[in-house]
C-alpha cells in the first residue's frame, strides 16, 4: 500500500467531507475500514466497570496525533488547532490539560492550565458517557450538569463532540502524510460541502486564502443583498426552481395543519386569536382560518410549521419554516401576486442557503442557526414593493435585537418560536420602514452588526457568500430537502429503515405491534444521529414516562422525541407510519412501542457515512436486516456524495409535496379541501393577489 492509499483517502474525503461534524466521519470511516486486523477496537467497547476518566482522555490524545493534522485543516478546525483544554472532574480535585498543537500533536499533563482556551467542569459519569461514546457531547450542557464561559463556549463544544466521535474510532489510527498544504487549502476553500452530483452550486464559492487572511474590510453585503431582492423578479428565476418554490409551500402548509392535532399548536393558534389584533392576514386554527395582524400571523404560522421537525432546509438553514410564512403574510398585506410570492420564496431560500456557508459556527448549526433576520426583512421589503434603500433600513430594523435560540428550550411549547420570532419581527421592521424609519444600511457585514453578533466568522471576506452567485446557481435546484418523515433529519434513513423491516416482517408473517414480536433492534447510526439522539434523552429510556408523560412536567413536550435515536424507529415498526400521529400521548404512552423502545439499542458506525443507518431486527425467527445509506444503497456500497439529492431520491423516491400534504393534514382537512389547497399552489401564477388564494386556506 503506498503513501497514496494508505491511511485517510485524500480524494474521498475531499469529495465528501459535510461540515465539520460530518469531516470527522469522513476521516473515521477511512481509518477503521484500514485499520490492522485485531487491534484494539473502540473505546465504546470497553466495559463500563473497566472505564475511567484518564484513559479515555489519554485514549483522545493517542488519536489526536494520527488525525489532529486532517481534523485542523476542516471547517472549524480553527477551534481546536493549537487550544489548551483543562478538563476538571467536578466536584474532586482532578483536573488535566490537553494541549492540542497548531499542526498535530498533543500532551496530556495533571492540574490545571493557566493558559486555556476553555475549562470544561463535568461531572464523572458525563465526562465518561462522552469519552466512552455514550451520548452526545453537547448532551450534560443542555441537562445544566456541565460549566463554561461564554466566550470559550465554541472551543469546548468542539472539543466535546470530537471527543465523541474519536471514541467510536480503533485504538491505533494512522493518516495520509501527503495531506499537504494545497489539500488543506481545498477543504477551507470548499467549505466541505458537496452535492451528489458534485455540482459547484453547493459549495461555497471559493476564496483565495492568501488573500482573505488578514482582510479588514467587509463587502457591502447588506446594500447587495437589497439591490438583489430588489431586481430580481418571477421572469428571472428558472421553471424548475419555481417548481420547488410551490413543493416548499405544500410542505410548510401541509405540517403547519398537522401541528395543530397535537397540544402545542392548538394552545398556540388559541392564543394568538386571543391576545392578536388586525384582519391583513391569514392565521391557520387547524380546519379553520382567521384573520389576525402580518406579525401575529407570520409568529403563529411559522412556529406551527417547527413544532413537529417536519419542515425542510437548503443546505445548512432550516428556511421554509421562516420564508413561507412571511411571504404569505406580507403578500397579503400588499396584495402582491402569487408570481411575486414564488419568486420572493426562491430568491429567499438562495439567500438564506448561502448564509450556511459562513454563519455556521459550532453552537449555531441546523435549527440553532439563527439566520432569519437575513432574508425575512427583504421577503417583507420586496413584497411591499421598498425601493433599495428602505430595504436596507428594514434589514437594519430588525437586526436591531437579533433572534438567537437557546435549545435547552426546545422541550415546551414554545420551540417554533425559533421560526416564528424572527418572522414577525422582520414583518413588524419591513412595516416600520414604510412609515419612515431608519435602521443601519450596513448592519450586517458590520464587526458590531447582526452576523457578527449571532455567529463567529472567520473573516469579513466571507459575507460576501450570501449574496454571490443568486440569480446565476440555484442551491434550490440540489440543495433543497424535504423531509419525509417528523423526525432530526439525520434519523430520516434509519426510520426508513425500520419502514422496510416492517415491512419484510409483515412479510413473514410477524405483526411487530403483537406483543413478544420482537426481541432485539439494532441501530447502526451515523455519529450526526447518535450524537444528537441523546441531547435530550441522554441516553436512558426513563425520560418518557418521568419528564414526556409526566403532567407535572408541562414544560416537557412530545418535541424531544424528535430528536430521539430510537423512538421514532419503535413507533415506526409497532405502527406502520411516523406522523403526527406518532406523537400523541396516546401513541408515546403505548405499551408495545415503549417495550420496543426499551429493545432498541444503538451504535455508533462511522462507515454509513454522513447520513447513513443499518437496521437489524431479531424475533424468535431470526434476523432481519434493512440498510439504507445516502444513496438508497446497501451501506457498504454508499459513499460520501452528499446528504442532499441523494437522500431525496432515494428516502424521498416517489414522495412529493401533494403527498405529503394528503399525509400531514389528513386528520385536519378533508380530502376535497386539500385538493383544491395543492391545485391552488399549483396554479399560483394565475392569481394576481395572493388573498385570492389564503382565502382557500
Amino acid at each position: 500500500m503506498d503513501g497514496h492509499d494508505a491511511g485517510v483517502n485524500r480524494r474521498r474525503f475531499l469529495q465528501g467531507a459535510s461540515g465539520f461534524l460530518a469531516s470527522v466521519t469522513a476521516v473515521g470511516e477511512a481509518v477503521a475500514s484500514e485499520a490492522p486486523d485485531g487491534e484494539e477496537g473502540p473505546l465504546q467497547g470497553v466495559p463500563r466497570d473497566a472505564r475511567n476518566v484518564e484513559a479515555g482522555l489519554e485514549s483522545f490524545v493517542a488519536k489526536w496525533e494520527a488525525l489532529g493534522p486532517t481534523i485542523t485543516s476542516v471547517r472549524f478546525g480553527r477551534y481546536l488547532s493549537g487550544t489548551t483544554i483543562n478538563c476538571q472532574v467536578a466536584g474532586t480535585p482532578r483536573a488535566y490539560t490537553i494541549e492540542l498543537g497548531p499542526e498535530g500533536g498533543a500532551t496530556l499533563t495533571l492540574g490545571r492550565s493557566p493558559n486555556d482556551h476553555v475549562t470544561l467542569v463535568v461531572d464523572e459519569q458525563d465526562w465518561l458517557d462522552i469519552l466512552y461514546g455514550e451520548v452526545s457531547g453537547l448532551a450534560p450542557a443542555l441537562a445544566g450538569r456541565t460549566f463554561a464561559e461564554k466566550s470559550e463556549v465554541n472551543y469546548g463544544s468542539i472539543f466535546a463532540i470530537v471527543a465523541y466521535v474519536f471514541a467510536h474510532l480503533p485504538a491505533s489510527v494512522g493518516h495520509d502524510p501527503e495531506f499537504n498544504a494545497e489539500t488543506v487549502e481545498g477543504i477551507v476553500g470548499r467549505g466541505g460541502q458537496t452535492t451528489c452530483g458534485n455540482s459547484d452550486s453547493a459549495a461555497p464559492p471559493s476564496v483565495n486564502v492568501d488573500e482573505a487572511l488578514g482582510e479588514n474590510r467587509a463587502p457591502p453585503a447588506t446594500r447587495r443583498l437589497a439591490e438583489t431582492f430588489h431586481d430580481i423578479g418571477y421572469e428571472d428565476v428558472p421553471d424548475d426552481v419555481i417548481a420547488v418554490a410551490r413543493e416548499q409551500i405544500k410542505n410548510v402548509l401541509s405540517v403547519s395543519y398537522a401541528a395543530t392535532e397535537l397540544a402545542p399548536g392548538r394552545k398556540l393558534a388559541d392564543a394568538i386569536e386571543t391576545i392578536g389584533s388586525g384582519t391583513e392576514a391569514t392565521a391557520i386554527a387547524g380546519d379553520r382560518t382567521f384573520r389576525t395582524s402580518p406579525e401575529h400571523a407570520a409568529l403563529l404560522n411559522a412556529s406551527l410549521a417547527q413544532l413537529l421537525e417536519w419542515e425542510d432546509f437548503t443546505y445548512f438553514a432550516h428556511t421554509g419554516s421562516a420564508i413561507v410564512p412571511t411571504a404569505l403574510a406580507a403578500g397579503e398585506l400588499a396584495g402582491a401576486s402569487g408570481k411575486e410570492v414564488l419568486a420572493t420564496i426562491a430568491l429567499a431560500n438562495e439567500v438564506t442557503g448561502r448564509t450556511g456557508f459562513f454563519l455556521t459556527d459550532p453552537t449555531n448549526l441546523g435549527q440553532s442557526l439563527p439566520v432569519h433576520e437575513t432574508e425575512c426583512p427583504f421577503i417583507a421589503g420586496k413584497l411591499l414593493g421598498q425601493d433599495v434603500e428602505t430595504l436596507q433600513d428594514a434589514s437594519g430594523i430588525a437586526g436591531t435585537q437579533p433572534h438567537m435560540t437557546a435549545i435547552a428550550t426546545w422541550t415546551g411549547d414554545s420551540k417554533g418560536f425559533i421560526g416564528g420570532e424572527p418572522a414577525a419581527a422582520s414583518l413588524r421592521a419591513a412595516r416600520l420602514a414604510d412609515e419612515g424609519l431608519h435602521g443601519r444600511r450596513d448592519h450586517l457585514e458590520n464587526v458590531a452588526g447582526y452576523w457578527y453578533r449571532v455567529s463567529d466568522i472567520p473573516s469579513p471576506h466571507d459575507v460576501s457568500m450570501a449574496y454571490d452567485g443568486v440569480g446565476e446557481e440555484w442551491l434550490l435546484r440540489d440543495e433543497y430537502y424535504n423531509k419525509r418523515y417528523p423526525v432530526n433529519g439525520f434519523a430520516q434513513t434509519a426510520v426508513h429503515a425500520a419502514r422496510d423491516i416492517r415491512e419484510q416482517l409483515l412479510d413473514a408473517g410477524i405483526d411487530p405491534a403483537e406483543p413478544g414480536a420482537i426481541d432485539e433492534v439494532r441501530v447502526r447510526m451515523n455519529t450526526s444521529m447518535a450524537g444528537t439522539g441523546t441531547l435530550f434523552s441522554e441516553g436512558s429510556v426513563d425520560y418518557i414516562p418521568e419528564k414526556v408523560l409526566n403532567d407535572e412536567r408541562p414544560d416537557w413536550t412530545y418535541i424531544p422525541l424528535l430528536y430521539d435515536a430510537y423512538y421514532p424507529i419503535a413507533a415506526m415498526l409497532v405502527e406502520g407510519e411516523l406522523t403526527h400521529r406518532q406523537f400523541t400521548p396516546e401513541v408515546v404512552g403505548d405499551e408495545q412501542v415503549l417495550d420496543v423502545y426499551r429493545r432498541t439499542e444503538g451504535v455508533t458506525d462511522i462507515s454509513v457515512g454522513d447520513y447513513g443507518a443499518a437496521v437489524t431486527v431479531t424475533t424468535s425467527e431470526g434476523q432481519l436486516e434493512s440498510q439504507f445509506g445516502i444513496d438508497g444503497l446497501d451501506v457498504t456500497q454508499s459513499s460520501y456524495d452528499a446528504h442532499v439529492g441523494c437522500i431525496r431520491d432515494g428516502v424521498n423516491a416517489n414522495f412529493d409535496g401533494d403527498d405529503k400534504f394528503r399525509k400531514a393534514a389528513s386528520d385536519t382537512l378533508s380530502t376535497r379541501k386539500i385538493d383544491r389547497i395543492t391545485d391552488a399552489i399549483d396554479d399560483l401564477e394565475s392569481f394576481t393577489d395572493i388573498n385570492a388564494f389564503t382565502r382557500r386556506l
